[in-house]
Formats: C-alpha cells, structure tokens, sequence
C-alpha cells in the first residue's frame, strides 16, 4: 500500500515499490524490471534494457519461489545468482555472462558490495550494486551501460576483446594495449611517501612466537604513510606490537589482507576490497583479493588509491584463475576506485616472481619500484611514479618471516 516512486535510470522508467508489512515481489512484463520489498524500510529496484536482460528475480528471506531457494554464487544454464544476508538476485543474460569486477567497499558506516558482469554476445556491462546501511536498510539498483562498454574516469575500457580465465568465476578483460598509468603523477604538489608491504609469516609468528621480531623491525624503520600486510590476521595487534597504535589507524581486510595509514597525514576516504584470483586445488586455501583505500593528503589534498594483494598459489601459476586473469582483476580494481588524478601505489606479496607473466603484465601498465629477494622475490612494490621519484628503497628484514619487509619512498 505505500505510494511507488518514479525515477529515470537511463532512458528508462524505474518503478520502486517499499512494502511494510509483507514480503511479496512483482515481474513486469517485458521491460524487463522486477521489483521486491522486504519487511522495514528495504527497497529494491531493477531496470534494464530488453534485450539484454530477459528476466531479473530479487527475493527476500523466507521466500517460497523455488528461483529464491538459498544456493552458493553461480552461473547455471546462463543464469548469475547472488545472495546476500538479506537478499538474493537472479539474473539472466542473452548468451553466455562472465564476470568483471566483484568488489565491496566501506564509505562511512555504509557497506557496498558490487559485482559488474558482461553479455558476451551483447558485449554490453550489466552492473548492479548492493548497500547495506548502518541501520540495517538494504538497497539494490540495477543499470545496464549498453554498448559499447563503458569507460572509467581513468580511460580504461570495460572490454578489449582479449580475456584470461576462461570458464573461472575470475575470468577477465584486459586492457588495451597502449593503455597504462606510468608517469601519471605529474603536478605542483609533490609529496614523498613512505610505503611499508610485509607478509607477517601469521600462523608461526603470531600464532607460536607472540610476534617474534615482528614489532621491532616495523618500529625502527618508522614512520611509513602506508603500510600493507599480507597473512594478516589482527591489525591492531601488528600495531600495538610495534607501539605504533596512536599514531597509525588499520583496516582489516578479507583474505589476511590489512592495511593502516598514518593518522596525522591522512584521511580516509573510502575503502573496500575485491576478489581477483583463487588457489589451484593442489595447494587450496581460498579465494585472493586485493583490499584497497582511498586517502586524502592533510598537507596539500593530494589524493592516493593505495592497493595491498596476497597472491594465488602454487607460487608462479597464478592459481586456478592463471597469471594474466589476476593481473587483468587487480587492473580492473584500480580502474574501479581510483580516480583521474589519484596517484595509486600497489604492493604485497603476489606469489609471482620478477619474470612472471602477471608481474609483467603489471609491470607494462604501472611502474615497478622495488621487488623483495626472499622466496625467489615475489613481493613487489608498483605505483604510477618511477624514475627519479623513487628513493631510499631498503630491505628491512624478516623479523623471523619467511618474507622480507619493504619500505620505500616515492615522491607523488
């Protein structure tokens, strides 16, 4: 009984019904639109164009369809389903759907999960994003950019005819050949950073030796602007070992993934993290993503995208997704969040040697700066600014890894 509201998306009409007091559903038709409430203030709405979307289910809890029957993220006979806590969403697309970034992000204390996904025989994106509020409220949009495939604000395409990971839920585009973020750090407002990237070793460290030498060796070489750990698993704890709880702030990401930035130089703009390649069933520990901030200079306003990444195993294979599939994910993260004039810093431990295929793929499309030597050198440092804006590049020692520590300044 409560009044629709109209709005536009596109050049199309977008209907959004709130239900109260009953969980219930309505299909509209041919133009593709499904509309759903749930019980309290949640509002959901779709909207797309015909041809690419030929049918859209959104559920709520306690549902009785048989299309909203809880079931695992998967792609069957063409269709995309998603669950969320509190909603599902089914999808289905003309011709074969693979998917192009799926990521989430923290802005203020609201969650966003997006997924952006293609028709192949379309060759057009079908986004929809996800936001669950901090009182609970959920929201579901939906929008299809068309054709061609839209570009982000940092000029790379959705789609360039070239993919990796064929058949994986990982599979991806890559960038057009001449595309690249090399050199993108020019300006008056120049700043050196420190970046620290550091795999803490976490089951014997911390979870056997109370964090060896861990503490010290962070504390030392201090101070950083950023500091990205992989095999993470407590944020806070890595900084109250080194004494550095006051000053810095840390973000526990997914994955063992964390990173913290220094409080008196920087504040936090946005913050997410996104899924980019799994581990081969051989050495099988879960999924790989990247977690990523957005930080705004106290100094001068500068703006930094920095990334952190723990790669697929086995070491050099890329995993179950391969070396290009995760390089063609991580560049599609940057491409994502960062902005026109941000300068984007990535580091971690990527399981991928100097000569691989995915750290030469990063390599053509971002400057790399550092790279560590422990386990054949696979933790790496990349950032739009190289050349002579890199100094004092040291290696700071395991603490009692089984990786070194990094730290590098670089003048943005």
């Amino acid at each position: 009984r409560a009044p629709a509201q109209i709005r536009a998306l596109g050049v199309r009409v977008c209907t959004v019904i709130q239900l109260r007091t009953k969980m219930g559903r309505r299909a509209l038709a041919t133009s593709a639109m499904c509309l759903a409430g749930l019980s309290g203030h949640t509002r959901a709405a779709a909207a797309l164009k015909p041809l690419s979307l030929r049918r859209a289910t959104i559920c709520g809890l306690g549902s009785s369809s048989a299309a909203c029957r809880p079931r695992a993220s998967s792609r069957e006979s063409g269709f995309i389903a998603h669950e969320h806590s509190l909603v599902q969403a089914r999808f289905q697309l003309d011709g074969p759907t693979v998917p192009l970034v799926n990521h989430s992000e923290t802005i203020g204390k609201r969650r966003q999960i997006r997924s952006t996904w293609r028709s192949t025989s379309e060759r057009a994106s079908w986004e929809f994003g996800r936001r669950v509020d901090y009182d609970g409220n959920l929201t579901l949009d939906a929008e299809n950019n068309g054709v061609p495939a839209p570009r982000s604000p940092l000029g790379l395409a959705a789609s360039s005819g070239k993919t990796a990971g064929g058949g994986q839920w990982c599979l991806a585009s890559a960038a057009p050949s001449e595309w690249h973020l090399q050199g993108a750090c020019d300006g008056n407002a120049a700043q050196a950073v420190a970046v620290l990237t550091f795999n803490l070793f976490w089951w014997q460290l911390f979870g056997q030796k109370n964090g060896g030498e861990v503490g010290e060796v962070v504390a030392m070489n201090a101070p950083y602007d950023f500091m990205g750990f992989q095999e993470c698993d407590d944020i806070s704890r890595v900084l109250s070992n080194a004494g550095l709880e006051e000053d810095y702030a840390g973000l526990q990401g997914g994955h063992a993934l964390a990173i913290a930035y220094r409080k008196a130089g920087w504040s936090l703009l946005q913050a997410g993290n996104a899924e980019v390649a799994e581990d081969r069933r051989d050495q099988y520990y879960g999924r790989r993503s990247v977690q990523w901030v957005r930080l705004q200079s106290t100094i001068n306003g500068r703006i930094v995208t920095f990334l952190n990444h723990h790669g697929p195993l086995p070491v050099g294979t890329g995993g179950r997704c391969g070396e290009l599939a995760t390089a063609y994910n991580i560049l599609q993260t940057i491409v994502a969040h960062a902005k026109a004039n941000d300068a984007v810093l990535l580091v971690g431990d990527f399981n991928a040697e100097g000569d691989s295929a995915l750290v030469r793929e990063l390599e053509r499309r971002l400057h790399k700066v550092y790279s560590g030597s422990a386990m054949g050198g696979i933790d790496h440092v990349f950032t739009t600014c190289g050349g002579d804006r890199v100094h004092n590049r040291r290696n700071l020692g395991s603490g009692g890894s089984d990786h070194d520590a990094l730290r590098v300044e670089i003048v943005l």
